[in-house]
């Protein structure tokens, strides 16, 4: 009897518990969750996906509207299902748009991409109620269809977005986009091409303009100081609009090895120096926004150039360089360590010798603290180095320095 109604019993428990698994196994994904927090939210990995699937959308027009460009890239694209109406109509919208600038960019001859490859990443998520809230980094890069050279060039761009996401009918779409940070696409544009060091005997006057626009002291808590040194204004006509492309050139042509290996250098266009700090600095810049001035066989203050591999002196040495921007207003000195950005030169006299001895470049601003501040350079590999590092090995205090805003924004 008493074997009977345990065995009833572990039936009626057996029974029970396949009739919960059953109901779980049809509630909607998330709904078990909603019900226990109050709150719903997709996987990192839902985020991620959708995200990287819409931002490719619109990346792909920019390799896809030359007729000589690979037209059906593989990759995964939003769905009707994973948008609102409201985010579909706005990203035709967006495409077109993309679409028109990009023919026209082409039909004026420059040069195009082919592929590309995005890259994203989620910064925070925020979770209400009825929605969540993912802010995402996108990392493009464009890459450059083969000729000309041109094998391995890419044109990048960095961007954050907030994305929101909510359920409809138990499936996770993507109902707003909003644009936190623009960040910078440079335009499809024709690097340089370089290089026999020094140049003339500095006279006394030049050195003396040097100096007066020099930094050296630091203030009383060791920290570089925040005071303005003699300056220039910087040239109305610069056409400086290349952070990212800063950023791409140093990725492509320098490595943080420390040595004095070449390798990575970019000798295509270049020729390469046993000291090739400056060579390199000029190249970024040229890559970026600079345009020539002047042109060979003139080799003054005046002008700054490197055709067909023959370059000016103010192209490939440190002081005539610096003299360059001091002559010309090209570049506006400071002594600002805090207000850095990317693309401004910090060229240093490593040996005491009342001149510039070495050029670095900045590769990622410092958002007005010196210690964020990182430097690409040649002669030794340097690439993402800390600023900290090098005052370290060079303390400004007993060295001379020149910080050189360069005005690329």
């Amino acid at each position: 009897m008493i074997g009977e109604l345990m065995s009833k019993s572990i039936r009626v428990y057996l029974a029970a518990l396949i009739a919960i698994v059953v109901l779980l196994a049809l509630l909607p994904v998330g709904a078990f969750a909603h019900a226990n927090s109050g709150n719903i939210r997709p996987s990192d990995e839902t985020i991620k996906s959708l995200a990287q699937k819409y931002l490719n959308e619109r990346n792909r027009v920019m390799v896809s509207s030359n007729p000589n460009s690979n037209n059906r890239l593989n990759v995964p694209m939003t769905i009707p299902s994973e948008m609102s109406q409201k985010v579909a109509a706005r990203q035709s919208g967006d495409v077109e748009k993309l679409r028109d600038v990009t023919k026209r960019i082409e039909n004026k001859g420059s040069y195009y991409w082919n592929r590309f490859d995005t890259n994203v990443k989620i910064e925070k998520t925020t979770v209400e109620k009825d929605k969540t809230v993912t802010r995402i980094y996108e990392y493009t890069r464009l890459y450059f269809a083969p000729g000309k050279g041109r094998e391995g060039e890419y044109s990048s761009f960095d961007a954050e977005r907030d994305f929101t996401f909510a359920q409809n009918q138990g499936n996770w779409e993507i109902t707003d986009v909003q644009l936190v940070d623009p960040g910078t696409l440079p335009p499809p544009n024709e690097p340089s091409v370089t290089p026999p060091l020094p140049t003339t005997q500095p006279s006394p006057e030049d050195i003396k303009l040097s100096n007066s626009l020099s930094t050296k002291a630091l203030s009383s808590r060791g920290e570089p100081n925040g005071q303005q040194a003699s300056s220039v204004p910087l040239s109305a006509s610069l056409n400086a609009t290349g952070g990212q492309a800063i950023i791409d050139y140093c990725n492509m042509y320098t490595d943080n090895s420390g040595t004095n290996s070449t390798a990575k250098y970019n000798k295509q266009w270049y020729n390469v120096y046993s000291d090739d700090c400056q060579n390199f600095a000029s190249q970024a810049l040229h890559y970026a926004a600079w345009p020539y001035a002047g042109a060979p066989p003139t080799n003054n203050y005046n002008v700054w150039y490197c055709p067909n591999k023959t370059p000016s002196n103010t192209f490939i040495n440190c002081f005539d360089f610096q003299m360059f921007c001091a002559h010309t207003g090209w570049g506006k000195f400071t002594a600002d360590y805090n207000d850095l950005r990317v693309g401004d030169i910090i060229q240093i006299d490593q040996y005491n010798q009342g001149l510039p001895s070495h050029t670095l470049i900045v590769f990622r601003a410092g958002s007005g603290n010196y210690r964020n501040v990182r430097l690409a350079a040649h002669t030794n590999n340097r690439l993402n180095w800390p600023l900290e590092s090098l005052l370290a090995m060079v303390p400004n205090t007993t060295h001379t320095y020149w910080l050189i805003r360069t005005g690329i924004p």
